[in-house]
């Protein structure tokens, strides 16, 4: 009996399932079968007149809902210190602009240091040259008062009378020759004509 008893089960297991819809299969077909019936009738829809007297009409009612939105924004705004989306486009032109500006300014400065720099550089080695210069300058002055000085040291040596410094006889007092004549205008007495 048990094996009568499971084959029973079986059987009405395998009917149950027979009778139980596949939703899926269903769905599929209902699908397929709709979907060219509507494709049909959206076609015939869209290439009517209707469709495009709507689309117009459509479109004439969003153009003028925005021209009104539009107007009601700004004077909204012109009557509310809120800045607009044009305030904000011109705040970011300036923006743009003095970054702009900024970014010349920075480049000029730069280029201007460096010209800066380079002439400070070539100014302290033409300062170095002129030391160097002067230095040499020095060094041959002092070769030169030294040579002089060897030669008046040799001169003096050669004759005595022939080292006076001639600046010595330009200051000293000159002998007077006209003794006669300062003998004849002694003070005390008259001159005599």
């Amino acid at each position: 009996m048990p094996v009568d008893e499971t084959q029973e089960h079986d059987q009405l297991n395998q009917d149950r399932c027979q009778t139980i819809p596949d939703f899926t299969e269903a769905w599929k077909r209902l699908y397929f079968e709709s979907e060219e019936a509507l494709a049909r009738s959206v076609k015939e829809f869209i290439a009517s007149q209707s469709f495009v007297s709507l689309l117009e009409q459509m479109g004439g009612c969003y153009l003028s809902a925005y021209k009104a939105t539009s107007q009601n924004l700004d004077r909204f705004f012109a009557n509310h210190p809120l800045p607009t989306k044009k305030d904000i486009a011109r705040i970011a032109a300036l923006v743009v602009s003095v970054e702009e500006k900024l970014d010349r300014f920075d480049s000029d400065l730069s280029s201007g240091m460096a010209v800066l720099t380079n002439n400070l550089i070539k100014l302290v080695e033409s300062q170095l040259a002129f030391q160097n210069e002067m230095a040499s300058i020095k060094e041959n002055l002092q070769s030169i008062q030294n040579r002089l000085s060897l030669y008046e040291s040799q001169r003096n040596a050669i004759s005595p009378e022939a080292g006076k410094n001639p600046q010595d006889e330009i200051t000293a007092p000159k002998p007077n020759r006209n003794r006669k004549k300062a003998d004849k205008d002694k003070p005390g007495e008259p001159k005599q004509p």
